[in-house]
């Protein structure tokens, strides 16, 4: 199906809900194949968003569906640009049969489900059993009964159904389980928002002999990235508040040990500011740097404030900002950190500082200093031409790469 053309204001108050996404999705430059743009037109989103206004589900914008005791959302509506790529990234086409992650309202398997067709197979789990209900009822009043939804941990696949061609995780993952893998056809491919010391990049898998090997890795995140998946699979990190500072956090990778009394009364403390020399544009950062930062360092945190905090604090340095939160990153150890800093804060273009905080805040900085450099060195490397392999452990092959990240059930390999 081609794209809709607009000639009128006439013809634009005209169209449907879903011709209005289309539309918006392609002003956005979301570039995809034909079939996903066919599936956008067939689904009406608003059917998998009741409670919410029939006009906004029709925008490019995600929905917290719901949140937990403490605020934080557990189960969304995804973006549907970051939709539109992730399916464009899984190649589905008609016949295949598909194994969805994260059930989320069941817009994603209806999406899938109009590629893959009647000869097809769409199943979807979701370790939430009220989300996989609801997911379920909003299937069946949009017409598509005949998707399989089932309540269970997702890490474990669903055996029942597999051999799959196709699988897609629809929430942030730190690990890749073996039972994917061990699902998925011989010609399979596997599409994954997979998080690399909190960094998430969207990945696409093939597998190759004896382990997965990435034809394609995208930049992605909305609200601090994609929701993680729970209990198994959800990753390393770890977020702490800071004593004495409400509504200011450091999310570390797990490993740095970090001391929250002792960073919060380092934030109260003397600080050095060290300049890196480079002038930089904030996406550089968001897309390479901080990428960078993730392969090379296991220190790797971000400090970041919300609300009150963000809209009329100064205790975080504001790489990004925007209302109600601003945060940037660094490296942490128990007492101490170093963080990146605009010379500039709000420019699109910046000279790059960096701040040590507490304890060998002279070293910390340096150290993140050389980061910086080594980066820039390299010709300022970002998610385009990053290549990930996913190795079994033991497997010798990631030794064969620039950088390595161990996780439970893979070692990955990646570089340039």
């Amino acid at each position: 199906m081609s794209a809709v053309t607009v000639t009128t204001n006439e013809n634009k108050a005209a169209r449907t809900g879903p011709e209005r996404l289309l539309a918006a999705l392609r002003a956005n430059m979301v570039a995809f194949q034909p079939g996903v743009a066919e599936a956008f037109l067939a689904v009406p989103r608003h059917l998998f968003l009741p409670g919410f206004p029939e006009d906004q589900a029709y925008r490019d914008l995600p929905f917290v569906t719901k949140r937990g005791a403490d605020g934080l959302p557990l189960s969304s509506s995804s973006q549907p640009s970051t939709m539109a790529m992730m399916l464009d990234l899984l190649g589905l086409r008609p016949g295949m049969r598909v194994l969805e992650i994260g059930a989320g309202t069941g817009y994603n398997a209806a999406l899938m489900s109009a590629i893959a067709g009647a000869e097809g197979k769409v199943v979807t789990v979701d370790i939430d059993g009220d989300v996989a209900s609801s997911a379920r009822r909003n299937l069946m009043s949009a017409g598509f009964d005949q998707v399989t939804v089932l309540h269970g941990d997702g890490s474990v696949g669903s055996e029942e159904h597999a051999p799959y061609d196709r699988i897609i995780v629809t929430a942030g993952a730190g690990d890749l389980s073996p039972a994917w893998t061990g699902q998925l056809a011989v010609a399979g491919r596997i599409v994954v928002p997979l998080t690399l010391r909190i960094v998430q990049r969207v990945v696409a898998f093939e597998k190759d002999d004896g382990f997965l090997r990435s034809t394609a890795v995208r930049d992605c995140g909305f609200m601090g990235g994609f929701i993680s998946l729970a209990g198994w699979g959800s990753g390393a990190e770890v977020t702490y508040g800071l004593p004495g500072k409400p509504d200011v956090y450091l999310r570390a990778a797990g490993d740095v040990g970090a001391d929250p009394d002792a960073l919060s009364g380092a934030l109260d403390g003397a600080q050095l500011t060290v300049p890196t020399g480079l002038h930089v544009r904030l996406m550089d950062v968001i897309r390479g740097l901080g990428l960078w930062l993730a392969l090379a360092e296991p220190r790797l945190v971000s400090l970041f404030a919300d609300g009150a905090a963000a809209d009329g604090g100064s205790l975080v340095p504001p790489l990004v900002a925007f209302p109600g939160y601003r945060g940037t990153a660094g490296i942490a150890e128990p007492d101490g950190l170093a963080v990146l800093v605009p010379d500039r804060p709000g420019s699109a273009e910046f000279g790059l500082l960096v701040t040590g905080i507490g304890a060998d805040a002279q070293r910390l900085a340096g150290e993140l200093v050389e980061h910086v450099r080594a980066w820039d060195a390299c010709g300022r490397p970002s998610t385009t031409g990053l290549r990930i392999h996913a190795y079994p452990p033991g497997h010798a092959g990631a030794q064969r790469h620039e950088f390595v990240i161990s996780k439970q059930h893979v070692r990955l390999g990646l570089g340039w």
